[in-house]
């Protein structure tokens, strides 16, 4: 996952919010901190990589702005900002986890070195090591 990506438009997002233009801008100091805060922990989700957690904070982030828009804090085009950045946060964390969990059920393959052959402690029955056998000094 790119975490740079995740952060930079969910940021892009929130600061459009925060910062927006025209006569239509109505968005106060604690949705904007409200909006901040949930991009934070979705970025810090991400970045610990624990996709649950960024999952809950997007849509923390999403229901905040919807209802901010609601409560007439934020313009349909700031609301529509935000969801287009949590779309592309939310592809990119399906991602990330889809790759993952592939990494994670893959099987690590380690190879099976080859023994070294070494020499036979054991000698032969037809050495005479033990006085049995053909050899000499058996039988």
């Amino acid at each position: 996952m790119n975490r740079a990506r995740i952060i930079g438009a969910i940021a892009v997002a929130v600061l459009l919010a925060g910062c927006g233009s025209g006569s239509a801008h109505n968005t106060d100091a604690a949705t904007t901190t409200l909006l901040r805060r949930d991009m934070t922990a979705l970025a810090s989700a991400a970045a610990s990589r624990n996709y649950a957690s960024a999952a809950t904070a997007l849509a923390a982030l999403n229901a905040d702005a919807a209802t901010a828009r609601d409560a007439g804090k934020l313009t349909d085009d700031q609301l529509a900002q935000i969801r287009a950045a949590a779309t592309t946060v939310q592809a990119d964390l399906t991602a990330a986890s889809r790759a993952a969990a592939t990494t994670a059920a893959a099987p690590t393959v380690t190879p099976t070195p080859k023994p070294t052959p070494t020499k036979s402690k054991h000698k032969d029955a037809h050495s005479g090591g033990n006085g049995q056998g053909g050899g000499p000094g058996g039988g």
